[in-house]
């Protein structure tokens, strides 16, 4: 059995020391629930970027392809989670480093707690992709 309090511990130095200050974004609608091309900060929540490789196959007749794509993930405490009021499809724009002008947007899409224990979650993203974007 791991020790709850040592494992928390361990992140909170981390985000201490790593961590950088994230600000979620929401859409807001308009009178008619329809989307109003605003955006309203949700909160601002301290973590840990990180990706993962996803996995896209693609069947074609006689022969498939695979090819692995990053999937943008963020490690925070569940305690500062929990108390946010995230929701589901909330975004978070990061500036880029480099020659890139523009941040790359990332929608919030699932939210996984690491061992069950309610103390750790992973929030897995994905990447939007609106056309204005020129690389």
């Amino acid at each position: 059995m791991a020790n709850l309090k040592l494992e928390t511990h361990k992140l909170a130095r981390e985000l201490k020391k790593s961590g950088v200050d994230y600000e979620f974004l929401r859409h807001e609608d308009n009178d008619f629930g329809e989307a109003s091309g605003k955006l309203t900060s949700v909160a601002t929540i301290s973590g840990l970027y990180h990706e993962s490789n996803a996995y896209v196959s693609k069947s074609n007749g006689d022969y498939g392809v695979s090819r692995t794509k990053k999937e943008p993930q963020l490690l925070v405490l569940a305690s500062d989670y929990m108390d946010s009021g995230i929701k589901m499809d909330d975004e978070v724009h990061i500036k880029q480093l480099g020659a890139c002008t523009y941040p790359k947007v990332i929608r919030l899409t699932g939210a996984v707690d690491i061992g069950n224990w309610g103390l750790i979650i992973d929030l897995s993203f994905e990447e939007v992709d609106d056309g204005d974007n020129i690389h």
